[in-house]
């Protein structure tokens, strides 16, 4: 399982990096989608390592950037339909259907291993003991 979580990290690093930013870059074409999708799926990635869980703001922030790297991919795909309106237009979904899946798996696992609010109090209030 780890070796798998490993080659997913690396697959939504590579996408965001290569096809999102680095698209932009070498077709000389900003796209605010294309931007929110690349920017935030390697922050999230880059902080939904081995810490993710440690607290529940990091969890948070980590959610917060899944989504937004969707709502980019989301905004990307529609701008990219509604300016580039030509025969055979498919958005190379074969890379980016993963790179959503992979967000969403992300949003999952975070959010059913979160801490919640009363476990996170508990675990000061047993610390803060002497």
């Amino acid at each position: 399982m780890n070796n798998l979580l490993i080659i997913l990290r690396i697959y939504l690093i590579f996408v965001a990096a290569s096809g999102f930013i680095f698209g932009q870059i070498f077709f000389n074409n900003f796209a605010w989608g294309a931007t929110l999708a690349g920017v935030f799926g390697i922050v999230g990635e880059f902080l939904g390592g081995k810490f993710a869980r440690k607290t529940l703001l990091r969890s948070k922030i980590i959610i917060a950037c899944c989504i937004l790297s969707l709502g980019g991919v989301s905004l990307d795909a529609y701008n990219y339909y509604a300016n580039f309106n030509s025969p055979g237009n498919y958005y190379a979904w074969f890379m980016i259907a993963p790179f959503c899946l992979i967000l969403l798996l992300m949003i999952w696992d975070i959010s059913n291993h979160m801490l919640s609010d009363n476990r996170l109090k508990q675990d000061v209030e047993n610390t803060s003991r002497p």
